[in-house]
């Protein structure tokens, strides 16, 4: 059971832990300077685990630094704050927010953008990659609180740590019409594409791909082939991965678009980064389901750890590709 307190800058999680708990059982941290007290009433059985973090743009992890990744040449390129790049993000917008998975303080960021869209007058609707289409109604019904977040986990959760999310998943108010949108394709097509290929598809298979099903360009398949070389063998097998690929941006793509026509305000898209990277993939996809004339805008977040040095100047726009997205966002963790 988790009750989440959002009172200005400062959080505070009630978490009803089993006293016997698994080792491995435990709770992140969305931000820096966090309390952890333990209490263990005699008259309780279950322990009371209140975990409280002041978030606040000073420890928040995410605005480290931000640039234009349009205009980006080195370190001497000029900083943006959050509220300068989110003045820039016309309402109505696709905002694709670029993430390694399960990094603290790459979620953090998106919580922080979300509240600075939200402050600057946006209406906010949220997409998920790690959520499939098919779980819509569970979505739904979790969001409502008509279903246990153990019985939303047990049915349409994956393998990454569920704590890094459930925030993202519920900043959507539904009392302002604003909802979370379950946009990945269903688990056993990319399974079935990636063990036969699309040519080799059932029937029932074939009928869970997008309308208009259309593979990555050129330029994504290349860029694809360098990234995934050593870890594909073979030419068949780097055919059937790449396919698997276009199936996860082509339907995320076809789910967005159509969230976006059923919905009002900004849809915020939380998405792997390689995804995002020079408007290949996912956005060349959005583009051509969505038409020219919905805006579009990419925020790429990438970590390093404070103990390293480092250029921005390695994002500046590639003479082949262009840049890597609208933003960047240097985040830091220990």
């Amino acid at each position: 059971m988790v009750l989440s307190i959002l009172e200005h800058w400062h959080k505070c999680r009630i978490v009803i832990q089993p006293r016997n708990r698994p080792e491995n059982w435990k709770i992140n941290s969305t931000g820096i300077g966090l309390v952890t007290l333990m209490l263990k009433p005699i008259f309780l059985k279950n322990s009371l685990l209140i975990v409280c973090s002041v978030l606040s743009w000073a420890n928040s992890g995410f605005a480290e630094e931000i640039y234009d990744a349009r205009t980006l040449k080195s370190t001497s390129s000029q900083r943006l704050s959050m509220d300068q790049m989110v003045s820039k993000i016309p309402k109505g917008s696709i905002v694709l927010i670029a993430e390694k998975h399960n990094v603290t303080s790459m979620q953090q960021g998106e919580l922080d953008l979300l509240k600075a869209l939200r402050n600057q007058g946006h209406k906010v609707n949220l997409g998920m990659e790690l959520l499939q289409f098919s779980d819509q109604s569970n979505v739904d019904a979790y969001r409502k609180g008509t279903m246990t977040e153990e019985a939303f986990k047990a049915s349409s959760w994956g393998e990454s740590d569920f704590n890094f999310y459930r925030d993202q998943i519920l900043f959507p108010k539904d009392e302002d019409g604003e909802k979370t949108f379950a946009v990945n394709s269903p688990k056993a097509l990319p399974i079935a594409v990636k063990t036969k290929g699309i040519a080799h598809l059932s029937a029932q298979e074939k009928a869970m791909l997008p309308p208009h099903f259309r593979l990555g360009r050129a330029s994504y398949r290349e860029r694809f082939r360098e990234k995934m070389s050593y870890h594909v063998a073979g030419k068949k097998a780097m055919k059937r991965y790449f396919e698997t690929q276009s199936v996860w941006d082509d339907t995320m793509a076809w789910k967005v678009c159509e969230a976006k026509s059923k919905s009002e305000g900004t849809l915020v898209l939380i998405v792997g980064q390689f995804h995002v990277e020079y408007g290949d993939g996912l956005i060349h996809r959005i583009r051509a389901r969505c038409g020219k004339t919905q805006p579009i805008v990419s925020v790429y977040q990438y970590l390093f750890y404070n103990d390293e040095t480092y250029d921005v100047g390695q994002f500046a726009p590639s003479p082949k590709y262009g840049p890597i997205a609208d933003y960047l966002v240097i985040v830091k963790e220990d």
